[in-house]
């Protein structure tokens, strides 16, 4: 899903599927498209390059045609498949120390509790001040510590919520690696752009040409 809505965005705004998957090694900068000789059909050319080759220091990372990337990532996946045993069962011990989530859940549980106590009362003291006559400076300091109580449990319920999201997500992810690079056969031969939306996370492009290829799993492999 995080797939279909990143090549969405890069459609919309006229990218291609390499769009913001590519970066230049010396600045960090994406690589973006850029049309040679655009009116001459005859010597028309796409290549890639660091958006930000021409600013401040000028990077010295090359450009990239398509043909270049396609290649490279040919190379990168059939090493990576070469190992992919190796591979796969590191990410299955990983898996299994994602998979288990007691530890965030029970904290999100326990968050969860301590808010609604402090709503509570929160609520409760409210409406006494609102029934009877109370000291106000009493009342609000009383109220302010609550409040502030209320605003340090909800940000680290939101923090608990959020490390059981990306616990969560990263298994599916794992899970998913795992299932496109079994299905794999033993050797590509030729560029998949299905491939490379699934399995690709991004590419750091060197000085000399070479490229690090970060499947999404995490492994990363030179070309």
């Amino acid at each position: 899903q995080r797939e279909i809505e990143r090549r969405k965005g890069c459609h919309s705004s006229g990218g291609t599927i390499f769009s913001a998957k590519i970066f230049c090694g010396d600045c960090g900068q994406m690589y973006g498209p850029k049309v040679w000789h655009s009116n001459d059909p005859a010597h028309r050319k796409v290549i890639w390059q660091c958006n930000s080759k021409f600013k401040g220091k000028r990077c010295q990372t090359p450009h990239l045609t398509e043909d270049d990337i396609k290649g490279a990532f040919v190379i990168a996946l059939n090493r990576l498949l070469s190992i992919r045993v190796e591979v796969t069962d590191n990410l299955r011990e990983i898996q299994a120390t994602l998979t288990d989530t007691t530890a965030q859940e029970d904290e999100v549980t326990r968050l969860t509790g301590e808010l609604d106590v402090v709503t509570e009362l929160l609520q409760q003291m409210i409406d006494q001040n609102a029934r009877t006559a109370q000291d106000q400076s009493d009342y609000q300091r009383r109220y302010n510590e609550l409040a502030s109580r209320y605003q340090e449990t909800d940000v680290a319920l939101q923090a608990a919520r959020s490390a059981l999201s990306q616990a969560q997500s990263r298994n599916r992810q794992i899970a998913d690696f795992i299932a496109e690079v079994e299905s794999l056969p033993g050797a590509v031969t030729e560029f998949s752009a299905d491939y490379w939306g699934h399995l690709v996370e991004k590419v750091t492009i060197g000085r000399k040409k070479e490229m690090t290829f970060t499947f999404s799993c995490g492994v990363e492999i030179r070309v």
